[in-house]
């Protein structure tokens, strides 16, 4: 198998009262819990706006507001943010039992090669292959292990000093202390942003007080994170 996702075919797939709902994915990740001996894969939802379901008009709910989510096949966390930060409606949710079927599709490229170096890299991209990444990440205690699967939307190349950097996002990146028991809130949609395999800063999404005293939503907080990433192109069109 690929290392990494297709994400143009990979999907969270649900049905809910007679209703196939088919979701994108912007993120994975693949969390092992050591202690415990058990894996749960994660999606990270591509954002969409909040719906009312086939009526002929006002298909839009208003006041509009963002609604994305963490999900497995166990258990989901979703979040609904509106303009007005301090109005969130977060939820989070056992699935078993609540949906008719739960099922996170996760496609592998057909055909792919790893880039381990500067010179691939840069081929890969000047070529305009499509790319993805994963990077690893262990929790400080090092009872969990995450393994982070996303599209590399944006590559910078320098050729004067063969460098090259990734800036993208949004992906999913652990919050520690993690925990085991519900670990899509231990989740956070994050930008990364990296030039070498070892490190990369990343910014999370929260909650922000402005000067004024108002608060809002946005990626902040850039901290820098020791990891192991690895960069991929796929070679199928």
């Amino acid at each position: 198998m690929n290392p990494v996702a297709d994400f143009h075919r990979s999907r969270l797939i649900f049905v809910l009262d007679g209703q196939f709902t088919s979701l994108t994915l912007d993120a994975t990740c693949r969390c092992e819990d050591t202690a415990m001996g058990a894996v749960e894969v994660f999606g990270l939802l591509t954002p969409c706006q909040g719906e009312k379901m086939f009526v002929e008009r006002g298909l839009v709910q208003d006041p509009p507001f963002h609604f994305a989510g963490v999900w497995s096949e166990k258990s989901a966390w979703c979040y609904r943010e509106f303009a007005d930060a301090s109005v969130r409606r977060d939820t989070y949710e056992e699935l078993p039992g609540r949906f008719e079927r739960v099922r996170l599709e996760i496609v592998p490229w057909r055909e792919a090669k790893e880039l381990p170096d500067y010179e691939a890299i840069a081929a890969a991209t000047f070529a305009r292959l499509p790319l993805a990444a994963r990077t690893e990440i262990e929790s400080p205690d090092g009872r969990f292990r995450f393994a982070v699967d996303y599209p590399v939307k944006i590559m910078n190349v320098k050729e004067g000093i063969q460098g090259w950097q990734v800036d993208t996002g949004p992906i999913l990146f652990p919050r520690f202390p993690a925990h085991a028991a519900r670990m899509a809130e231990s989740l956070a949609p994050a930008f990364i942003v990296y030039n070498r395999p070892d490190y990369a800063e990343i910014t999370v999404r929260q909650a922000v007080t402005l000067p004024a005293g108002d608060r809002t939503y946005h990626f902040a907080g850039p901290q820098g994170v020791r990891v192991s990433s690895r960069l991929f192109a796929s070679l199928s069109r």
